[in-house]
């Protein structure tokens, strides 16, 4: 990214408002690295025009969605999500898409998760219909993966006191897994059973 287009994202993040960054600024440091990221894989892209700083969605096919998602999984697959106005939940209701962050940090993506790739992506292609300016892209991620994570950051915060405040009385309260049903559960802050009763 040449060093003007860096001054164009610099430019952008510093409009956006931050109303909790004393509260959750680990929040506001992941949200501007994420910001930075999805705009660097859209500046590269072919559909940029920088002249204008738009990002010509209509005319990307579901392949050209695709390979830009496939160039930061971790980053594109929200980003693209929020971007649509869907959430994980929708993208099954509407779409028979199941848990697409799934696919953000898996090593290798095997033949299923390809499909569910490509179908994501269809979708994506589908929604986004008209050319959007990179400061309109950068402002509804930000804001609507701001809005999603902060149950999280604070949620996790939480967490981490209690079970803080378990380790301190004697109690090892971490994540154990259990066998419910056939399927293996991963229960965060769990007391396991004390072997010896």
């Amino acid at each position: 990214m040449t060093g003007e287009l860096e001054e164009v994202v610099v430019k952008i993040l510093e409009k956006i408002s931050r109303p909790n960054l004393e509260e959750l600024w680990e929040l506001y440091e992941e949200l501007d690295g994420m910001t930075r990221r999805a705009l660097k894989v859209l500046m590269l892209s072919e559909h940029f025009e920088e002249e204008s700083f738009r990002v010509r969605f209509d005319e990307m096919e579901a392949s050209d969605v695709e390979e830009l998602i496939v160039r930061d999984r971790e980053v594109m697959i929200p980003f693209f999500t929020v971007i649509c106005g869907l959430s994980v939940r929708e993208l099954e209701r509407l779409f028979g898409i199941k848990d697409v962050y799934s696919l953000r940090g898996a090593k290798k993506i095997g033949e299923r998760s390809r499909r569910k790739l490509k179908e994501f992506a269809e979708v994506v292609s589908d929604l986004l219909r008209h050319p959007l300016t990179l400061e309109t892209v950068a402002y509804k991620f930000y804001k609507n993966w701001e809005e999603h994570q902060k149950r999280h950051f604070r949620g996790r915060r939480v967490q981490d006191a209690v079970t803080e405040g378990l380790k301190k009385h004697g109690f090892n309260a971490d994540k154990i897994e259990l066998d419910l049903g056939g399927k293996k559960r991963e229960i965060d802050c769990a007391i396991p059973p004390d072997p010896g009763i």
